[in-house]
C-alpha cells in the first residue's frame, strides 16, 4: 500500500511537470518476441519480469553513445534475479552489433533485435546513465521516505506509468544478492553471437526436457 500510494503521487507530479521517458520505446515491447522454447529445453512455468537496460554515456543527448547493456531478470516465483551483462559486439543483424545498431538506429530499433539474438521478452526498457543505473538498483532496498526519492529520481528516466509497474517489481526483489553473470557467447566466423540457449537455461526462463 505505502509503495502503491508513493507511485500514485509520483505519477501526477510526473504529468504535472510533464517529465516522460521515450514513448517510443514503450511502443517498441510490442515488437519483442516470447521465449521459445529450443531443441532439448522447454519454457519454464515460472513467471518473470525481464528489464532491458541500456546503459549511455549522456542521457539528455539526441544521439547517447551505447557504454553497456544489461538484462534484468526477475523471477516473481522464486523471489530471485539475474542481471545478465550483454556484449556490445553481438551480433543483432546480419552485419551489424549491437553498438552499430543502436549508433544508427536509436535505442528503440534495438529493443526487438536484441529480444531476437537472446530469445527473450522484454516487458520493461530503460535507457539509463550511470547515476540513474545506481538508483534503479537501489530501488530494491529503499523503504519509507527513502523510497520516494529514489523513484522520484527515476522520472527523469522514464515514462511515469511504466515506472509504477517497475518499482514495484524491483522493490519485491533484492537485487544486492542477485546473481550476475556474463551472457553466454559463441564465435561464429567473426561475429560475437549470444548462445540463446545457455542464457535461458542460466537465468531460468528454459529449463531441460526431462526424458
Amino acid at each position: 500500500a505505502l509503495l502503491g500510494g508513493i507511485v500514485w503521487f509520483l505519477w501526477q507530479r510526473a504529468n504535472d511537470d510533464s517529465v516522460l521517458g521515450d514513448r517510443e520505446l514503450a511502443s517498441s515491447l510490442a515488437s519483442t518476441s516470447n521465449v521459445e522454447p529450443i531443441s532439448g529445453t522447454t519454457a519454464s512455468e515460472d513467471t518473470f519480469t525481464n528489464i532491458l537496460v541500456f546503459l549511455v554515456d549522456d542521457v539528455s543527448s539526441e544521439h547517447p553513445t551505447l557504454a553497456g547493456a544489461t538484462l534484468m531478470c526477475l523471477n516473481r516465483s522464486q523471489n530471485s534475479a539475474t542481471l545478465v551483462s550483454l556484449p556490445l559486439s553481438m551480433q543483432v543483424e546480419d552485419d551489424k552489433t549491437l553498438a552499430d545498431a543502436f549508433s544508427e538506429q536509436g535505442a528503440s530499433a534495438c529493443i526487438g533485435l536484441t529480444s531476437q539474438a537472446t530469445n527473450m521478452s522484454f516487458e520493461h526498457v530503460v535507457v539509463i546513465d550511470n547515476q540513474g543505473w545506481s538508483q534503479l538498483e537501489e530501488l530494491s532496498n529503499a523503504g519509507g521516505n527513502d523510497l520516494v526519492s529514489k523513484v522520484s529520481d527515476l522520472l527523469g528516466y522514464m515514462d511515469s506509468s511504466d515506472l509504477l509497474e517497475l518499482a514495484e517489481t524491483v522493490h519485491s526483489i533484492d537485487l544486492s544478492s542477485a546473481q550476475r553473470i556474463d551472457a553466454p557467447v559463441t564465435q561464429q566466423d567473426s561475429w560475437t553471437v549470444v548462445d540463446a540457449t545457455e542464457l535461458g537455461l542460466e537465468v531460468g526462463t528454459l529449463v531441460e526436457e526431462q526424458s
